[in-house]
């Protein structure tokens, strides 16, 4: 959904809305009046000593100030109290950690118990802060006529050390032969002046896929080993053995002809990649819990490779017009361009600016940037009041999934009036699309078969994205003519000439046919009989199945799916159309180009 909110302040009225990116513009009058609010309420006699170093008890000493006093029954629950400098939680704890208990002379004693610390909201040392919330935690004492708003108190530090995880995985496989890795190994490294290395505890860690784009956890069967016992200069390592992933099939029982879902039958982002995010958590250090770190595993399955002259992909033609993007989502997948407007306040001049002096940057929920090239990726059209970005860029790999596109606007060459107005900053973020949602088939036409969905949410049965499979009943007389099993409407059976006219019953038990997780199985089966009694006879009919080969609903007839953040529904499901394991393309063709 597109954002577009400006905002100013013009001596002492606001600026009305504009379309276009957010503009921080104040005032001068108002920036030159304005003052930083100190905290009125309270204060803590003992930040410098408090420090958070083990699974010990700590106590902080606040004291209200001249008008204010606490308004808190002994032994309340504070956790929720404790945050970061920018008034979050500090810890993951929402109760059982901070108590607090009225003293003398309008004090407050809140006690931590850091043994009950589960985890920080940081990854390293950082200032403790206290902001009293809830139901009135201060009132107004004397001829005080104020009224308490949360406000934040420096109370004190944690110090822990940073976890950095040093390298990545790297590895490969064909698709026929077994997936081997060149880099299996990363180093934990722990970062703290003074390290204690007899105090680290990585007894309890564990390594977990974490989520990421273009998989699904559910995607792959991942045991791994344990870290390593021994740390030598703040630094243990972790090995993954090629054994240690496999892609999963949900449980389902696949057919004696094989199927299912590969390395290579599933292709990772379409061109042969998978990036898939792995976490390491629960190293404690003298007790206290240290934060979660990530790294990459990367496999290769020899699929097919663009690559880019530049850097830089351009849509192959010329921009058409058209009206804004529909559904105000600009979809970077499609052949055609997106126009971002920005109308700009009374008394700007935008009529000198360039597209250089616009940035543009894609970005996904796992971390991926890309900023996209002026006057190749996207060109600009500006007058004084108005500017149009022209987005040329096309996505053609599955991942990373870019969610969001940020436009920051360099003032160098835009004019204002300076009398009315400040520029601080010029920036809007967009939510976009830039992958089509997809499926992935893989297994033979003899076994089990599964679609493989990636960007889709809401899919839990079968009927949702998938035709239902049918059978009839066939009989071949003593004469050798073939007749039909069918039923007249009191549900009698009877036999008749044609294929038309005969009874047809679902399929979807035989070919055990469901969707388990993120995919849907089929399992082609053949030699199947059915008795059925006509006129006082039993007849053993052969089962004759319906063509298995088109049984996915195009996008638009499917039921009950939505596309997830950064996804579109295109009209089929193979709008990329990449598949690395074709015959076609030949084992371990690089380079190749549309």
């Amino acid at each position: 959904m597109k954002r577009r909110i400006l905002s100013a302040l013009l001596a002492s009225c606001v600026l009305a809305t504009c379309t276009g990116f957010s503009v921080s513009v104040v005032a001068l009058a108002a920036e030159e009046t304005q003052k930083d609010t100190e905290n009125s309420y309270f204060e803590s006699l003992n930040a410098d000593e408090v420090n958070i170093q083990d699974t010990g008890i700590y106590t902080i000493h606040l004291k209200a100030k001249e008008g204010w006093q606490f308004d808190v029954e002994d032994n309340t629950d504070v956790t929720g109290w404790l945050a970061n400098a920018q008034g979050q939680p500090v810890i993951a704890d929402k109760t059982g950690v901070a108590f607090a208990v009225n003293g003398e002379d309008f004090t407050l004693d809140i006690t931590i118990d850091a043994s009950k610390i589960t985890g920080f909201t940081s990854n390293g040392s950082g200032d403790l802060y206290v902001m009293p919330n809830g139901e009135i935690p201060l009132v107004v004492e004397g001829d005080n006529h104020g009224m308490y708003h949360p406000t934040l108190a420096k109370a004190g530090s944690y110090t822990i050390p940073t976890v950095e995880i040093i390298g990545s995985i790297e590895g490969g496989t064909s698709g026929m032969e077994p997936l081997a890795f060149t880099e299996d190994t990363v180093t934990i490294k722990l970062n703290l002046e003074g390290l204690d290395e007899s105090q680290i505890d990585s007894s309890s860690a564990e390594v977990t896929m974490l989520d990421g784009d273009g998989y699904y956890i559910t995607d792959f069967i991942f045991t791994p080993n344990k870290l390593a016992e021994n740390w030598e200069n703040g630094e243990t390592t972790y090995t993954l053995d090629a054994d240690d992933i496999a892609c999963s099939n949900s449980g389902y029982e696949l057919s004696e002809n094989g199927g299912g879902r590969g390395w290579a039958q599933q292709g990772g982002d379409g061109n042969g990649n998978y990036y898939m995010n792995l976490g390491v958590s629960g190293i404690t250090y003298k007790g206290l819990p240290l934060a979660q770190a990530s790294f990459r595993m990367h496999v290769y399955c020899y699929g097919r490779t663009f690559t880019i002259d530049g850097g830089s992909l351009i849509a192959n033609t010329q921009p058409k017009w058209s009206t804004t993007a529909e559904n105000n989502l600009p979809v970077l997948c499609d052949t055609y361009p997106d126009y971002l407007n920005i109308t700009w306040p009374l008394d700007f001049d935008a009529s000198a600016l360039t597209a250089e002096d616009f940035s543009l940057t894609m970005r996904s929920e796992y971390g991926d940037e890309l900023v996209l090239e002026p006057n190749a990726d996207f060109t600009v059209n500006t007058t004084v009041d108005q500017s149009t970005i022209t987005l040329n860029y096309m996505l053609w790999a599955n991942t990373p999934v870019y969610t969001t596109l940020t436009v920051d606007v360099s003032p160098e060459n835009l004019s204002w009036n300076s009398e009315k107005y400040r520029v601080t900053s010029i920036s809007h973020t967009y939510d976009i699309a830039s992958v089509y949602a997809y499926y992935v088939m893989s297994g033979g036409m003899t076994g089990t078969q599964t679609w493989s969905y990636y960007g889709v949410d809401g899919l839990e049965s079968w009927e949702q994205a998938f035709v239902i499979p049918t059978y009839i009943l066939t009989y071949v007389d003593e004469t050798g003519i073939v007749k039909y099993y069918a039923e007249d409407e009191n549900g009698n059976g009877k036999l008749v000439d044609t294929a038309d006219e005969a009874a047809v019953f679902d399929a979807r038990e035989d070919c055990s046919a469901m969707v388990l997780d993120n995919a849907g199985y089929f399992t082609r089966v053949y030699d199947q009989k059915e008795e059925k009694e006509v006129d006082g006879t039993v007849y053993t009919f052969d089962k004759s199945y319906s063509n298995a080969d088109n049984l996915p609903l195009d996008p638009d007839q499917c039921t009950g799916l939505t596309a997830q953040p950064g996804y579109v529904f295109g009209t089929n499901w193979s709008m990329h159309g990449r598949w690395p394991w074709q015959s076609f393309i030949g084992l371990g063709f690089e380079d190749g180009r549309s």
